[in-house]
């Protein structure tokens, strides 16, 4: 390696930690719904193992590391032809925290989401859908969107073009007062042609009155 590849190897190394250091990664404050549509592939499966690949020399904070995970396919919710049910897969993540990792525990299920990498792989951070399926017991509602059947899916709603959640939507936005409600219970909802809130009353008779 010549100098002036290694100090730009250094330099890049440098800015991967203080990126990391001074913003870490903030929580995504998107509704499950928007990241189901806005995904390449969402699957239900057991996470059978884990292999690391680390990064060059010298990269102490694993700023260029990868973690690969084998996982069983339980359920293709969403995805292509390359996923398959009975299947093992191999969802990559990130190197560390800062950079969005995701570290998942063998042997547990998980409903996860992800986007397709440059090199056609399959790759998942924490700003993605990333649910083990015993903690959603705690929230019903979301469990049943992500893994039912019918009308109250993200999936047959996300198909139905039910995804403008913006500030500028004129059918499903969100409040910012009940962000978290609506996430836990709210589905945006096609009927008769229509996108509309389902499930959102409780929300909305929570929300703080207006001054």
């Amino acid at each position: 390696m010549s100098y002036l590849q290694f100090l730009s190897s250094g330099l890049l190394l440098f800015s991967f930690h203080v990126l990391s250091s001074v913003f870490g990664c903030s929580p995504s404050l998107e509704h499950p719904q928007v990241k189901f549509c806005h995904s390449y592939f969402v699957i239900h499966g057991t996470v059978k193992s884990v292999t690391k690949i680390n990064g060059p020399p010298g990269d102490v904070n694993d700023n260029f590391a990868v973690y690969k995970y084998s996982i069983l396919v339980i359920k293709k919710l969403k995805g292509p032809a390359q996923i398959k049910e009975g299947k093992e897969i191999i969802v990559e993540t990130s190197g560390n925290g800062g950079l969005c990792f995701i570290s998942l525990t063998i042997g547990e299920e998980y409903v996860l989401s992800g986007y397709k990498t440059d090199t056609g792989g399959l790759r998942s951070l924490a700003s993605n859908i990333v649910y083990m399926v015993k903690d959603l017991a705690t929230m019903p509602l979301v469990r049943d969107y992500l893994l039912g059947t019918g009308i109250n899916t993200y999936k047959r709603n996300c198909d139905r073009k039910c995804t403008d959640f913006s500030t500028q939507s004129t059918y499903c936005k969100i409040p910012d007062t009940t962000f978290h409600c609506y996430s836990k219970n709210a589905i945006c909802r096609e009927r008769y042609g229509r996108c509309k809130w389902f499930n959102a009353d409780s929300c909305k008779l929570s929300a703080p009155a207006a001054p």
